[in-house]
């Protein structure tokens, strides 16, 4: 049975069977000043013992300044000190009882009492019998320091961990921005999730020997470190265990290293030095990523690698031992700044990639996909897919010939490939996925056999802008072939084209297919297209229009932003889609010439249609003055 009582001015929740106190919040009054909770008291004939601060038992007590918590609590509830922002002292008795409280959720620790407070920014004290403590020695019969247990901490500077205790719990001291040393027993197995992280003045790290694991986040944020011992037991580096330590030079040990987790030294700026154990079987997703002045020796051992696991470190050669059987495709990314003399190879006998006729590559075996390229790199013939972004990146890259059997270019695979001028494109290619020439700003020259095979390709993105030059010469006014029934997607989509001939059997135009095509100033679309794509002549340079009875349908944006369209000519009556003509800041006058209004749907956006002139045949008048847009044009005239 349980009831509720006040004793010296504290709120009890009291269990008479089991004869326990939790201490609760207020009922009449938030707590102030100073609270000294005691281990036991006397109600109505029964000694109670306080072992528990209940959730939210001093939530938001603004005004309360010091708390004195006895070796009786074993247990805090969530958020008991949450918005206990002026909570500046938290007195104890004993260490040992102390570490091995349990803290049960955000808050609940009072020396980390705040949701807006960011670690390292506390301000909050640990007394222990009156006296701060800033160098703190933890006895080996606390077997393991429970988690939070000094969290936000803000006055320790040293802590020495004796002989015996063998865990340090979840963010055990996360957040202690002022401490400077640690000392670590060779009793310790574990150091958990976050057990240091944001001790932005903890200076060189030693793991000792019975660690066999370095949590997640363990260290991340520790700034100052500048050296780190790693010690022959671990086996396994957590994710993010090292995250943002930018002043880390050097990493020593860790032979028996066979894990690197994800992020597990990103943002390590400074890291020069690291000599993977040849033990490493995994490295995982950006474990090195931006560690700027970091060489890498691939271990014999490795396994797999994850994505951007190398992003910006400096190779300078990737040896592929026999063992590395998963890469991901992104793994050296922004690796290739300075390609020039790197060495790529794959040692014999490994079952999923090689490195075929010295190519300087690496390509997955099966599938003849070259995941992996550099500046150097001679793809061979026998490869059929250039992997997403095989080459991105490469900043050496200047031109490239893909030779002829490659049938498909992966998403960004030369994305970023900033000096590249020159790509040879061969009649293989049947598909160019998206983004794969993205921001190669000098791309001058695209080189390919024959235009009917540039019209097969499946475009996923526009190409850059550049000139299209068949069999070496320039093609600046295009001739679709009579074998090309359609234009394709994104198919002349900034290319330098000074005109464009399309014939009688081509029945629709793909969206994006002329996008940015600044060179053409008219275009004659035959009587046999029906359908025109969504963005088709985006952004180019027309001064008329012609549109023939066959087109039934216009998609989104298809010429929008034609600054320059003077007027329109619609013979049929077409179904135009939202913002077709938006932006056309020139446009004066429109001939419609079909038997039927076309149906539009916002196509002129953006148009101030009352200084639009639309030419109308003589018998449909009335249809347009009643109908609309039509009868907001600024003046309707008969046809002549």
């Amino acid at each position: 049975m349980d009831k509720t009582v006040k004793i010296d001015s504290i709120w009890y929740q009291l269990n008479i069977d089991t004869q326990e106190a939790i201490v609760i919040k207020s009922q009449d009054a938030e707590y102030s000043g100073k609270i000294i909770i005691p281990s036991s008291f006397f109600n109505e004939g029964i000694i109670y013992s306080v072992t528990r601060i209940g959730e939210q038992a001093f939530q938001l007590c603004h005004r309360l300044y010091s708390i004195a918590i006895p070796d009786s609590v074993i247990r805090i509830d969530s958020e008991a000190f949450v918005g206990c922002w002026e909570l500046k002292e938290v007195h104890i008795t004993s260490i040992e009882r102390w570490c091995n409280i349990e803290f049960n959720g955000r808050c609940s620790n009072p020396l980390n009492n705040s949701w807006e407070a960011s670690y390292g920014r506390n301000t909050t004290n640990l007394y222990i019998n009156g006296d701060v403590i800033t160098e703190l020695i933890i006895p080996g019969t606390v077997k393991t320091i429970k988690d939070d247990a000094f969290m936000g901490c803000d006055g320790l500077i040293s802590v020495i961990i004796l002989d015996g205790v063998t865990s340090i719990g979840n963010y055990s001291f996360c957040g202690c921005a002022r401490l400077k040393s640690i000392a670590m027993p060779d009793s310790l197995t574990e150091i958990r999730t976050g057990a240091f992280m944001g001790c932005g003045n903890l200076l060189n790290i030693t793991i000792p020997n019975g660690v066999s694991t370095i949590g997640n986040e363990a260290f991340s944020d520790c700034k100052s470190p500048t050296t780190i011992d790693i010690s022959i037991g671990v086996k396994n580096i957590g994710e993010r265990a090292f995250e943002d330590c930018r002043n880390l030079v050097s990493v020593i040990g860790g032979k028996n290293i066979k894990n690197i987790g994800d992020y597990a030294f990103t943002g390590c700026e400074s890291l020069s030095s690291f000599d993977i154990s040849d033990n490493v079987e995994t490295i995982g997703n950006c474990a090195f990523y931006n560690c700027l002045s970091l060489g890498i020796v691939i271990p014999p051992k490795l396994r797999s690698i994850g994505e951007m696991a190398f992003y910006r470190c400096t190779l300078k050669s990737i040896a592929v031992p026999k063992s590395l059987t998963a890469i991901d495709s992104r793994a050296f990314k922004g690796c290739f700044f300075d390609c020039k003399s790197l060495e790529i190879c794959v040692e014999q006998g490994n079952p999923k990639y090689d490195s075929r006729n010295k190519c300087n590559a690496i390509i997955e075996t099966n599938s003849n996909t070259l995941i992996v390229g550099c500046a150097t790199t001679n793809i061979p013939n026998s490869v059929i897919s250039i992997g997403d972004e095989a080459f991105s990146d490469c900043d050496n890259l200047i031109s490239i010939t893909i030779p002829n059997g490659v049938k498909y270019i992966g998403r960004e695979s030369f994305a970023n490939c900033y000096k590249l001028r020159s790509i040879t494109i061969p009649e293989s290619v049947i598909s160019i996925n998206g983004s794969a020439f993205s921001n190669c700003y000098h791309l001058e020259c695209i080189n390919i056999d024959n235009l009917e095979s540039w019209c097969k390709i499946d475009f996923a993105s526009s190409m850059p802008s550049a000139s299209l030059y068949a069999n070496g010469k320039y093609v600046s006014e295009p001739i679709i072939p009579t074998s090309i029934t359609e234009i394709r997607n994104y198919a002349f989509s900034r290319l330098y084209l000074k005109n464009i001939v399309i014939h009688t059997q081509v029945t629709s135009i793909g969206d994006y297919a002329f996008l940015g095509s600044h060179g053409f100033k008219s275009i004659i679309i035959p009587n046999s297209v029906k359908y025109i794509g969504k963005g088709a002549f985006h952004d180019c340079n027309l001064t008329f229009l012609v549109l023939p009875k066959s087109v039934a349908f216009i998609d989104e944006d298809a010429f929008s932003f034609c600054s320059y369209l003077t007027y329109i000519t619609i013979l049929g009556s077409p179904i135009i889609m939202a913002k077709a003509f938006r932006k056309c800041k020139s446009l004066k006058d429109i001939y419609l010439y079909g038997e039927d209004i076309p149906e539009i749907h916002n196509a002129f956006e953006d148009l101030d249609i009352s200084v639009i002139t639309l030419h109308i045949p003589s018998n449909a008048i009335e249809k347009y003055e009643n109908a609309e847009p039509w009868c907001k044009f600024g003046n309707i005239v008969t046809l002549k």
